[in-house]
């Protein structure tokens, strides 16, 4: 799944394309992660943020030490475990802060049966790194 999703892994850059710039180094962050974390392992998504580090940093050990202290952090964390109680949580907190924020476009959401678990969950698993510029 590593090395299907690294292909997908901002696809307009082309860094992390087999044979190009990253791709070694973004493949052998994430599989490091899966063994260091056989408990986790591998999730969707995490490329994205491992590939946003490596840009950062551009060093293989420094972006896999900083890459995972950000998933293992709380907030984080539960997220990539699929622990329901805390998403389902999360997600309520969103839905009020986002009633009481845009109140408007909140109800257009609900009239269209946009939920909430539909576009957050992405956001907070790439951390916006697929859904803003």
């Amino acid at each position: 799944m590593i090395e299907q999703d690294i292909r997908r892994t901002f696809g307009d850059l082309a860094l992390f394309q087999e044979g190009m710039k990253y791709h070694d180094s973004l493949l052998r962050i994430l599989r490091a992660f899966a063994m260091y974390r056989p408990d986790i392992g591998y999730v969707q998504g995490m490329s994205y943020i491992a590939a946003l580090v490596l840009l950062y940093i551009q060093d293989e050990y420094k972006s896999f030490m900083n890459f995972s202290n950000l998933m293992l952090k709380y907030p984080l964390m539960p997220f990539y475990t699929f622990n329901e109680e805390f998403v389902t949580k999360v997600l309520q907190l969103f839905k009020q802060l986002f009633q009481i924020n845009l109140p408007d476009l909140c109800d257009h959401f609900e009239m269209e049966e946009i939920k909430p678990r539909q576009y957050v969950y992405k956001w907070i698993m790439t951390l916006f790194t697929t859904t803003l510029p």
